[in-house]
């Protein structure tokens, strides 16, 4: 099992013990709690730290004392991956555009004061309405302003039915809006997505080949690893990421006919539920013991996710 990694600079760590900034310092203590951390401060200050020193006693002593050079460590293929996150105190212009090339948390000052509550576990409803005919629906640009800068480089999608009826029609209706909110425009390391679905296993390399066609026409720059699974064990609906999950409990039908009436919910920092490790472990199974038998495969793709390494 890998952890989730968080670098902080010791000039954000100083914003973070400014007046009035206590609930946002608790926040990112209670993240860093559950990580393994890299930082610039030394074991003094550390030592001489209340806060910190309870971090480094909740997470197991998980520390490490060499974050020098941000450049470097955003940039290496060591902490580009999963849930890195980073707290640097830098120019906003540099955090944004690393949070869209990497697909990870990069925060300077400025941005932790525009979303206080980003490292906080928190959920949020979409379609909540129970009369279809009072329910307007969400359209994708409303769906990007819920899932904020919540950025991510990989991506677990479990729903039995998605493919069940033809790719054709179900990327019409659902997974293809879905996948165009969620997907960057482009990453410096490959996107990783893994479906599990259940459908025809016979026709299992036409739906591949028609939801990869599908993703490239929708993200003609990105550089995507995708492998479809047909498995009969998971009766979830939900889609994870490294950065959030969403539940849904009867089908990813968000924009239909511009209408959705399930309840959606969106769960932001999932690594602090322990259901977001659960439900990672079952899909991990099935990866590790799913075979491409010539006469009569059970997934196609290469397997790779890196959200797998979270609970390997």
């Amino acid at each position: 099992m890998k952890d989730v990694v968080f670098f902080l600079q010791k000039d954000v760590w100083a914003y973070l013990n400014m007046k009035g900034k206590s609930i946002l310092r608790s926040q990112v203590c209670d993240a860093m709690a559950k990580s393994a951390v890299h930082t610039d401060l030394t074991k003094e200050e550390l030592a001489n730290d209340e806060y910190l020193f309870q971090v480094y006693n909740d997470n197991g002593g998980r520390f490490e004392f060499d974050f020098s050079d941000k450049d470097e460590y955003i940039n290496s293929t060591l902490a580009a991956p999963l849930s890195s996150t980073y707290l640097v105190e830098t120019d906003t212009d540099f955090c944004e555009m690393k949070l869209k090339k990497q697909g990870v948390a990069v925060m300077n000052e400025e941005l932790l004061g525009k979303d206080p509550s980003f490292f906080s576990l928190k959920e949020s409803y979409v379609n909540k309405g129970k009369d279809v005919r009072y329910n307007k629906g969400w359209e994708e640009k409303e769906f990007h302003v819920v899932l904020g800068g919540h950025h991510c480089n990989a991506l677990i999608l479990v729903d039995p039915y998605i493919c069940k009826e033809g790719a054709v029609s179900r990327m019409n209706k659902n997974l293809q809006s879905l996948l165009n909110v969620l997907l960057p425009e482009r990453l410096n390391i490959p996107f990783q997505i893994s479906i599990f679905s259940e459908f025809d296993q016979m026709k299992g390399k036409h739906v591949y080949q028609e939801i990869i066609d599908a993703i490239h026409a929708i993200r003609p720059k990105l550089d995507v690893q995708f492998t479809l699974y047909h498995t009969h064990e998971i009766h979830d609906r939900l889609i994870m990421t490294n950065t959030y999950m969403i539940e849904v409990g009867a089908g990813f039908a968000l924009f239909k006919n511009g209408v959705a009436a399930n309840e959606t919910k969106i769960i932001y920092c999932p690594y602090k539920k322990p259901d977001y490790y659960q439900r990672l472990k079952s899909v991990a199974r099935i990866n590790r013991k799913s075979e491409a038998n010539e006469n009569f495969a059970n997934y196609w793709g290469d397997k790779q996710n890196r959200l797998f390494e979270l609970v390997n």
